[in-house]
């Protein structure tokens, strides 16, 4: 792109030159300087022009209507001030009236539409800020999503894999639904509105319902790639592109974007809290959530309810169901809880792997209903990591008026420590054993 070079031009051949950029006749400049027509008169037939010539530039009918917008008279024109933002654009990748090279080489589906120059009344090149605040507002759906599945239907849709994609395509699916009538009641949703972003369309009236539906379906399809593994990273990088160098993005087409002109730092500031506050609330009401039913000193049926409900939550699955030796006070209260596991030559086990579910299971069930347990200070402490990285180990661990213990013997068999678990030599009498044990400190 050729840039432009103004610097020894006065005010009026600096006009002069901005209109020609943006690709006024020079019969409509000279009338412009008689006073024979206004300049948003002008400008507006200009951007009229872009949308009906696919082969024109949508970036000069951009210019044209941030001229429109400010109020500027030919009189009161300051130059400057719009060719230094072409500039800008055209080392971006823009091009204007003085490009040889058209629109009509770039990709059909970022700035047309069957042909049809669609104009944006606004651009809003900002794409990190856009992406944090569509993030707000899929935290939003997530975060209410979650506690539905958590507190109504009884699981976590984020415990494994399998439920995990599919709340995503769900996740994405609620957008779809909710977004239209955000933005055709309020012309915005809660992460536009902390960033100061209002929708509407080129006359500055709220989309309807179908222009509103249509947006989100666009960005699902040409900014999301309908969340297709791989495609959908391809089509996010690309609208990232577009979005950075001033292009319309295919779901803009049509609509005005308002955004603030001011207090940019703030507004940064209170979308970065508000996904702390979101992403916050959606862990620790998780990590509260899956706390047992029964609290304080429970009885062995009451232990079982705690490990059934944890299962069912956490949707986690054993090879054979695990067996717990349980044992009571005077008074029936679980005093301890043990989980063993022995392997002789006769059990002719090839690979051991760790235990983790069983003793996570049993563990949570008895120390959750404990009073000083704190689910918050466990997810991100030390218990967690023992429990998890030391299936193997030795160890003796006081936790939330508990204690932990865990020996393990075994012979003819090495761990992989990479992948944790352990495999038979080709020599020796293997041998296993395992002993778990929970006790509730008096």
């Amino acid at each position: 792109m050729s840039m432009l070079k103004y610097d020894d031009l006065d005010v009026r051949d600096r006009k002069v030159l901005l209109l020609r950029v943006l690709g006024l006749s020079t019969d409509t400049i000279l009338r412009l300087q008689d006073g024979d027509i206004l300049l948003t008169d002008a400008l507006s037939d200009r951007i009229r022009e872009v949308m009906n010539n696919p082969d024109d530039t949508t970036q000069c009918a951009i210019v044209c209507r941030n001229i429109c917008r400010d109020g500027a008279s030919y009189e009161t024109l300051e130059p400057d001030k719009y060719l230094e933002h072409i500039n800008g654009l055209k080392a971006a990748g823009g091009r204007f009236a003085d490009d040889t090279s058209t629109v009509a080489e770039q990709e059909p589906d970022t700035v047309r539409e069957d042909g049809f120059a669609a104009f944006a009344a606004g651009i809003y090149p900002k794409p990190v800020l856009r992406y944090f605040a569509r993030s707000l507002d899929l935290g939003i759906y997530t975060l209410i999503l979650n506690l539905f599945c958590r507190l109504v239907l009884g699981f976590d849709p984020m415990s494994n894999s399998y439920t995990l994609v599919a709340w995503a395509y769900f996740l994405y699916l609620v957008m779809l639904a909710v977004e239209p009538v955000w933005i055709h009641l309020l012309g915005t949703t809660p992460g536009k509105w902390i960033t100061g972003v209002r929708i509407t369309d080129l006359n500055g009236n709220k989309l309807g319902w179908n222009a509103a539906f249509v947006r989100s379906f666009r960005l699902l399809r040409f900014g999301l790639g309908f969340m297709i593994p791989i495609y959908n990273i391809f089509k996010m990088v690309r609208s990232f592109a577009d979005c950075r160098i001033g292009r319309i993005l295919p779901w803009d087409l049509g609509t005005a974007i308002e955004r603030p002109e001011e207090n940019m730092g703030g507004r940064i500031a209170l979308l970065i809290a508000a996904l702390l506050v979101v992403g916050g609330a959606d862990k620790i009401g998780n990590l509260y959530v899956e706390l047992p039913k029964n609290r304080g000193a429970i009885t062995e049926q009451e232990f079982y309810d705690n490990c059934a409900h944890i299962v069912k939550y956490d949707s986690i699955t054993f090879s054979d169901v695990p067996e717990y030796a349980v044992e009571t006070d005077e008074n029936g209260h679980v005093k301890s809880v043990t989980f063993e596991l022995e392997y002789t030559a006769e059990d002719k086990e090839e690979y051991i792997y760790k235990q983790y579910n069983e003793m996570y299971v049993a563990f949570l069930a008895l120390a959750g209903a404990q009073k000083d347990f704190n689910p918050i200070a466990f997810e991100y402490g030390n218990a967690s990591k023992v429990l998890l990285g030391s299936s193997f180990a030795n160890y003796e661990y006081d936790y939330a008026g508990m204690k932990i213990i865990n020996e393990v013997t075994y012979t003819g068999y090495a761990r992989n420590i990479l992948s944790d678990y352990l495999y038979r030599l080709p020599d020796g009498t293997p041998y296993f054993k395992q002993t778990f044990k929970l006790i509730v400190n008096n």
